[in-house]
């Protein structure tokens, strides 16, 4: 759990203001990581042993230190509030007691524990993954042929919930002694790695207070600055999606219009739909996806499907519909069970090939359909996405989607298609029936009753009895 400092004034006030952010953006921040990091979630030893890099606009770093409390549960205060490139002397003098050197650069290469974070906090969640807290788990580094370091490093981070750190699913990033962050693909070969841990007990830290009081000021300051406490998403048996799909008229004109009668539909009816656009910016981006099934489409005819998606890294993607009996859903809800992992470029290339992979949602296949042949691409899936960001008065969330779908089936192109999807991301099942209901009602919209793959297998079943509509 995090909390502020026993004088949170100091925070709040010089804090933020060195900072460039506002009190209560800092409240909400802390917040919201508090549902995703785990009671136990240990971070590294220095003088100030944590620091969470906060990647959104405004961005901010926390200091402070971590410390055992009941069981193996940790406390984390945070002491200070800084910009991205701060840089904390205090380890260096702790390990060198006449450090007086001017902090240039070169000493930051030596000695990057002064900036380096353990926690990423994105805002918005990167695309694909369903937490914003990111542990760095795995650092490489570059030292030159005259035994200095270079300015920059590459850390493998994972998401965490509060039920720990999710081992299938990372991403790269770029960061440098600078502070700045950049998602990568993959590290630069000549960069290699280390890490290290320990936390030690609150009871015996002197300069500390007691739990109970840590939680307490900081329950006072969410009421003080009217913030309401996040809600923990709905319990999930399994990793599953929940979503509606409503289909739009197909000339792009209308669809336009429609999508502009939702946001003002959204922005003045939040009472009645339950949801009001976030503070985050909107999204647009292309999505290409490859859908695999084998000769007999087994996957599709039990509502499986088995999708590859190029991000910034490879992910392939099992989903497999709760009621698979009922193809059509009459209320326009998808609720699925979905297994996703990051492959390496050598799997994408035997899956293209027809071959099978080592990785989780390949090796669930036997499960889910047991008698599933060998997969190869079927369907290509090119959707021009809009997305809004949404949230409930409890700062759960979902995301609408504004999209715009081509298929490509046997190199032909068909399409476009339109349809909007509200996906939740936190938000609860019903609330987004509720929206869904709203919007279908009041703009004369209607439930969609396939999936994208499902409907690519129908277009493609057209094409060979004759029916092409070409894009």
């Amino acid at each position: 759990m995090l909390v502020l400092q026993r004088n949170a004034d100091h925070v709040l006030n010089d804090g933020c203001k060195r900072a460039g952010v506002d009190p209560k953006w800092l409240l909400e921040v802390i917040a919201e990581i508090n549902l995703f990091v785990p009671d136990d979630w240990r971070l590294t030893r220095t003088t100030n042993n944590f620091r969470i890099r906060i990647v959104s606009h405004p961005c901010a770093t926390f200091v402070g230190s971590c410390y055992r409390t009941h069981g193996d549960n940790i406390l984390h205060i945070i002491d200070s509030l800084h910009l991205p490139g701060f840089h904390d002397c205090k380890d260096l003098r702790k390990r060198q007691h006449e450090f007086n050197k001017k902090i240039t650069s070169n000493v930051k290469k030596e000695n990057p524990e002064i900036l380096v974070p353990n926690l990423y906090y994105f805002r918005p969640y990167p695309e694909g993954f369903s937490s914003p807290l990111f542990a760095r788990q795995y650092e490489r580094i570059k030292q030159k042929k005259d035994g200095t370091k270079a300015g920059d490093q590459y850390h493998r981070i994972h998401p965490i919930t509060k039920a720990g750190l999710d081992l299938e699913h990372f991403m790269w990033i770029r960061w440098s002694i600078t502070g700045t962050v950049e998602i990568v693909e993959s590290p630069d070969p000549l960069y290699h790695g280390k890490d290290y841990w320990k936390v030690p007990l609150l009871e015996n830290a002197r300069s500390r207070v007691n739990l109970e009081t840590y939680e307490k000021t900081f329950e006072r300051l969410l009421k003080k600055y009217h913030i309401s406490l996040p809600v923990l998403p709905e319990k999930q048996a399994a990793p599953y999606e929940i979503e509606y799909k409503l289909t739009v008229p197909e000339k792009e004109s209308d669809t336009s219009a429609v999508f502009n009668l939702i946001l003002e539909t959204l922005e003045n009816n939040n009472n009645k739909t339950g949801f009001y656009i976030g503070d985050q910016e909107k999204r647009h981006k292309t999505q290409i996806d490859i859908y695999f099934d084998d000769n007999r489409f087994s996957l599709y005819e039990t509502g499986a499907s088995f999708r590859m998606r190029k991000k910034d890294n490879i992910r392939v993607t099992l989903k497999k519909r709760f009621d698979c009996k009922q193809r059509d859903t009459e209320n326009g809800l998808y609720r699925r069970i979905e297994e996703e992992a990051v492959i390496t470029a050598s799997q994408q290339a035997d899956l293209m090939a027809g071959k099978p992979v080592n990785s989780f949602p390949y090796r669930l296949l036997p499960y889910i359909v047991p008698d599933c042949g060998l997969l190869s691409p079927r369907v290509i899936v090119k959707n021009e996405r809009r997305i809004i960001y949404i949230q409930d008065h409890k700062y759960r969330k979902a995301e609408l989607c504004f999209d715009r779908v081509i298929y490509q089936i046997e190199g032909k192109n068909y399409g476009p298609f339109f349809e909007i999807e509200i996906e939740s991301k936190g938000a609860d099942s019903k609330d987004i029936e509720q929206l869904a209901g709203y919007l279908e009602k009041n703009l004369e919209l209607t439930k969609s009753k396939h999936s994208k793959y499902e409907r690519g297998v129908l277009i493609y079943k057209n094409s060979i009895n004759g029916g092409k509509k070409n894009a």
